[in-house]
């Protein structure tokens, strides 16, 4: 202690110095760890060059520039697009007394159009799909846009069909949008299982629509669908042509009278028999119908036809009988239809787009 004392000129800046040190020793090996991870990072950076080097295409300018075209060129094809999925334009409903005012005017706007382009409706009051809706007079406020947007929907989809002229318009179903649809009461056959879909493009409104048509009449509702502006795809398509109607047979098939009896072989029908001439004779394989075997007398079918034999005289060939067929096609007594064709049940399935 007395050294200390007598030497703490010296003590002193040896103390300051031994806590520099210490602090030294500490900043570098906290530096050398820091330094390390840089050095483990940079390592991962010249890993990654050199792979893009490697690369069969590497991002040199012209290739940066060809990317940022690609990007400009795809954008202006999303915004061509959306031309072509305009929103349908929703019904103008400021509040629930408005709604329920436009949901009845829309049911019977549909009606009235079936009526005026032939269609047939299931009933008279027919609601396509809104049953749960036309029976209550409140409704919530989170119900007024989606239903504005589902009425306005399915006038347009209503409108393609009734242009089409088909015959039957069997049923509609839709999406559940509102918690009217989520009620108990609501009958599950006029929903689809699947509610709207939304994504980050934009919300996607499903239906389900069965009618009855010919060929000519899907042909223009499909029509009327590619060319509508407004964001309608045709997702799916059944066609069900149902049962043979009475009279017509599947291709490839005879009428029960014509079917060739057991232990008989099939007539002979290249050639129709009409009224007045006798009817189609059997036909056995190897063989021409009214031609005998030659030098054997036998016929076709068995039997024989007794004929005089002579060494030198050559086999002869009887022909059949000559036999009038004058005015035999116009003795015909009923009407062969040819092709009839019948409506068939089609079952669609419409996506409606809505972009953001």
């Amino acid at each position: 202690m007395e050294w200390v004392k007598k030497n703490l000129f010296f003590v002193i800046p040896l103390a300051i110095a031994v806590i520099l040190l210490g602090f030294a020793v500490y900043k570098y090996f906290g530096l050398r760890s820091e330094d390390n991870d840089i050095t483990m990072l940079l390592e991962e950076r010249a890993v990654r060059l050199r792979e893009m080097y490697e690369k069969p295409i590497f991002p040199s300018a012209e290739n940066l520039r060809a990317i940022e075209n690609d990007q400009q060129r795809l954008l202006n094809f999303i915004n061509q697009c959306k031309k072509h999925f305009q929103p349908v334009p929703e019904l103008n409903v400021p509040n629930v007394q408005a709604l329920k005012t436009e949901l009845d005017k829309s049911i019977y706007k549909f009606n009235e159009s079936a009526r005026k382009a032939g269609v047939t409706i299931p009933t008279n009051n027919f609601a396509y799909s809104f049953d749960e809706l036309v029976r209550r007079i409140d409704f919530s406020p989170f119900s007024i846009k989606p239903i504005a947007i589902q009425l306005s929907e399915i006038d347009k989809i209503l409108e393609i069909l009734f242009n089409a002229k088909i015959n039957t318009l069997e049923f509609i179903q839709r999406a559940r949008v509102c918690p009217e649809d989520r009620a108990a009461t609501a009958s599950a056959g006029f929903y689809i299982a699947d509610g709207p879909i939304t994504n980050s493009l934009g919300i996607i409104y499903p239906y389900r629509i069965t009618f009855r048509c010919f060929s000519s009449e899907l042909a223009e509702v499909i029509n009327g669908f590619a060319h509508s502006p407004y964001g309608f795809v045709i997702k799916a398509i059944d066609v069900d042509p149902g049962s043979a109607a009475p009279g017509q047979y599947a291709p490839g098939t005879m009428p029960p009278g014509m079917m060739p009896q057991p232990g008989f072989p099939p007539a002979d029908l290249s050639t129709p028999s009409f009224p007045g001439q006798p009817p189609a004779r059997p036909v056995f394989p190897g063989t021409v119908p009214g031609r005998r075997f030659p030098g054997t007398g036998r016929q076709p079918g068995g039997g024989t036809v007794p004929r005089r034999f002579s060494p030198n005289q050559p086999p002869s060939f009887a022909a059949p009988p000559p036999t009038a067929i004058t005015d035999a096609r116009t003795n015909r007594t009923r009407v062969v239809t040819l092709f009839n064709e019948r409506p068939f049940r089609v079952t669609m399935l419409v996506h409606s787009v809505r972009l953001m």
